[in-house]
């Protein structure tokens, strides 16, 4: 019975993807805990995963983010204490 959506979020691969539910946020390798994942690697872009970032700290809930790695944490914790979310313009 829960609604998934998913968000198109390339940068650390041309199809990376996360899927949103009303209150949490599985980022796979897009966002992590005060980090984000590899773009060096064949089909990733640094350019294309910072507008990933731009769609996710667009988002108002504080949703619960899922990672693909490391700890769990919160998408306001992350537009607050993530370099990379923090940098964006």
């Amino acid at each position: 019975g829960e609604n998934i959506r998913v968000m198109h979020t390339p940068g650390h691969t041309m199809g990376s993807v996360c899927y949103i539910t009303d209150d949490a946020i599985f980022t796979g390798d897009t966002l992590f805990c005060n980090g984000i994942g590899r773009y060096d690697l064949y089909g990733g872009c640094y350019d294309d995963l910072m507008n990933s970032l731009k769609k996710l700290k667009q988002l108002s809930s504080d949703y619960v983010i899922y990672a693909g790695h490391g700890q769990v944490t919160t998408l306001n914790k992350e537009k607050n204490d993530n370099i990379y979310m923090n940098n964006l313009r």
